[in-house]
């Protein structure tokens, strides 16, 4: 299945071409309301703000790789654009979908959720 236009409209012929591999297919519980955006402006200002020693994701790409991206213009366009087309066209890329939260008690043996961290 292809990708509306307006979700691909930008992208560079070798972002397109990647995606055209992966190969689309869509959720059936994708709500038809949900109207989820994420901005150049949006992606700029998370990746602005965070630690560069933070890790991101199970790609090994650490946060430098995204701050790099936020002085260039196209590249924070890129990203944005490939984050919101996951959430726009119902999928979830298989790197999306493994997460580790680890949550330490704040004092030992305390384990009410508003007391860990």
């Amino acid at each position: 299945e292809q990708l509306p236009e307006e979700l691909t409209q930008g992208l560079l012929p070798e972002t397109l071409r990647i995606i055209q591999q992966i190969g689309i297919k869509p959720d059936l519980k994708r709500s038809k309301d949900l109207k989820v955006r994420i901005t150049p402006e949006m992606f700029r200002g998370v990746y602005k703000k965070l630690d560069e020693k933070t890790r991101s994701s199970p790609s090994n790409r650490d946060i430098s790789h995204y701050k790099a991206a936020v002085t260039c213009s196209p590249l924070t366009n890129m990203h944005a654009k490939m984050m919101e087309i996951p959430i726009q066209a119902g999928f979830a890329p298989d790197r999306w979908c493994t997460v580790i939260d680890v949550m330490l008690p704040k004092e030992e043996s305390v384990w009410k959720i508003h007391r860990l961290r």
